[in-house]
Parts: C-alpha cells; structure tokens; sequence
C-alpha cells in the first residue's frame, strides 16, 4: 500500500510510532537474511538464568568452566539468557519455502495449523533458516527448525521471574555449551530492558523528527502570515503609486497633444482664410475646430456655392457639403505641406 505524505501528516503519533517500528523491523529483517549466520548476533556462550525448585540460579562461563550463582542480583542478571527446559518446548525441522526474512513469520503462522497440531492462538514459536553458509535467497526451498512453546508455559516462566524482579534479555532454549537459540520472548511481543530502551530511543527519533516537522510547518506559515501581512502594509503605498503613474501618463498624453496641436497648421490660418473666402451675406452658427480640420455650419443666399468658395480660398473640403434649403455644413482644412 503505498502512502501519500498528506496521509503521514494527518496521522496521530501512536499509528506514526506503529508504522515506523514495523518498517524498521520489517527493513533490519531484510538486511539480517543478506549476512552470513556468523555475523547475526553473538552465538557464543554467554550467561543463563534457571529455575532451580523456584530458586533463580545464575550460569556465568568462565576460565574454567561454568560458575553458579544462586539468588543473584537484578544488577548481575541483566543481559542474561534465560534458557527454558527443553521438555516444555517442540522442536521440529522441515523444508520450507523462504519468500523472506520479513514474511517468514507470518507465512509460518499461517500453516502453522498445518504444519503442527496446535492452534497459532495457543502457542509461541519461533523459526531458524539453515542458509546454507550464505544468505538468503527470496522464494527459495530452505531447511527450517521450527520451535513452539505453548502460550500458557511462557506467561508462567514470566510470571515467576517477575516475582524475582528480572527481566532477561531473551527467554530461549540454551544448549550445554551455553548457546542460545530461538527467542519466545521476542516472538510473543515481549522486549528485555535493552529492547525497551531501543524502542523508547526510537520512539525519540520518532518524535524528534515529528517535532522538527511541526516547527518547520510552523516557522513557514508564520513567515507567510508575516510576508502576508507586509504585503497588505504596502497595498496603500502601491495604490498610491499607481495613482500617481495614471496621472503623469495623462498629462504626458495632454502634453504630446499639446505640441501635435502647436505643430500643425493654426486655427487663426484657418479663420483668415475663410473670412477672405465666404462674402458678408453668409452667417456662421457654429465652428468647430479639429485640428487640421475645421467644420462650419451657418446660413447662405440661395444660389451661393460655399463649398466652392471655400475651394477657392485654397482650402480642401473634407466632407461633401450638406444643403438643407439655405443651411449648409461642411467641414474644410489645409492642403498637406500647408505650413
């Protein structure tokens, strides 16, 4: 199942922790099924407590053979195996095919019904790959060593080495030589002292990281609340400076059409002209001046040709004239070249 980083977000710290413990078991599986068995964890004699007729015993290797200690200390206990007798544990070995260091275990729970004759809810059990010397090769045929202990034996063994006050770093089966082979206790879900510290410091890792997401999604929506609120302190200074661009771009357009307006022909050229072209009988009601152009509307005696007396003054007609009985509109301006 693939999950989407909006999905690791939203989700609360517990189910976090959960997932992060169960991809880091599932990825140091994997890289344990690639090493050689020599290199997987001491495999060397080590300590191992007993239960003696309900007397805790130490088994110490030493120089010169085992070293008994009886009723020992919490403090010289810890670290220590403690080794099951072997009468209450079922030992079997059988070819099995190997998809993964990871999925062994799960696969076994599955045929487990099959495989022994005990239900996987009545029993604890743990498995040991003959690799061959070399590691492990996904889906291929191994020779396994499957070991159960019912449920009920190991909470007992629990309960009686609570009442001494120690917790053993695995509850295994240990041969005379004082090696240590399969884990009950890591199999039912317990943890030793060490397993406890690993997973409290992981859990550390967990909310450190969890934390440093949090302060970083914090620092950037403050300093977006901040980069926002900026923006809004100069919304009126910007509304300011536009207003004033609006205004110097409308006075440079007036301006630039104050100078086309002084550059073309003058309206006093305009009117002179007229004046001399149109005789006292014509009478103006409306002049209108368009730069080069000059539009005049007015009244003439019947049988007078204002357009051509406009022509006459050297004038050009813009528009056809339009006669209305005695009223006339037209629109005259200045030849080009005309200075």
């Amino acid at each position: 199942m693939t999950m989407k980083f909006r999905d690791l977000m939203q989700m609360d710290m517990a189910t976090l922790g959960r997932q992060l413990s169960r991809g880091l078991s599932w990825w140091i599986g994997e890289l344990r099924g690639m090493l050689p068995a020599r290199w997987r964890g001491p495999s060397g004699p080590r300590a191992f407590l007993t239960l003696e007729a309900g007397r805790l015993v130490l088994h110490r290797p030493s120089p010169a053979g085992w070293t008994r200690i009886e009723a020992p200390t919490r403090k010289a206990a810890a670290g220590a195996v403690f080794a099951v007798p072997p009468e209450s544990v079922l030992v079997g070995e059988f070819d099995y095919p190997v998809p993964s260091p990871a999925d062994l275990a799960r696969m076994i729970e599955l045929d487990l019904d099959r495989l022994t004759p005990f239900r996987p809810a009545d029993v604890v059990f743990d498995v040991m790959v003959d690799t061959g010397g070399g590691g492990l090769a996904r889906g291929v045929m191994r020779r396994i060593t499957l070991a159960l202990m019912r449920r009920d034996d190991l909470d007992a063994l629990k309960a009686q080495l609570a009442t001494h006050r120690v917790a053993p770093a695995a509850i295994a089966l240990v041969s005379a030589e004082g090696r240590a082979r399969f884990d009950f206790q890591k199999a039912a879900g317990g943890t030793s002292a060490t397993g406890r510290w690993r997973t409290r410091l992981w859990l550390l890792v967990g909310l450190l990281v969890a934390l440093n997401i949090g302060i970083a999604v914090v620092r950037d929506r403050t300093a977006l609340d901040r980069l926002r609120d900026q923006v809004e302190g100069q919304r009126p200074l910007a509304q300011r400076i536009a207003a004033l661009r609006r205004g110097v771009t409308a006075e440079d357009e007036r301006r630039a059409a104050f100078v086309a307006l002084k550059q073309g022909p003058g309206a006093l050229d305009l009117l002179q002209r007229l004046t001399v072209a149109l005789p006292d009988g014509v009478w103006l009601e409306s002049l209108d001046w368009q730069g080069r152009d000059i539009r005049i509307a007015g009244h003439a005696p019947a049988g007078t040709d204002v357009a051509a007396l406009v022509a006459a003054a050297g004038l050009e007609v813009a528009a056809p004239a339009a006669w209305d009985g005695e009223r006339f509109d037209l629109t005259a301006r200045l030849p080009e070249g005309t200075p």
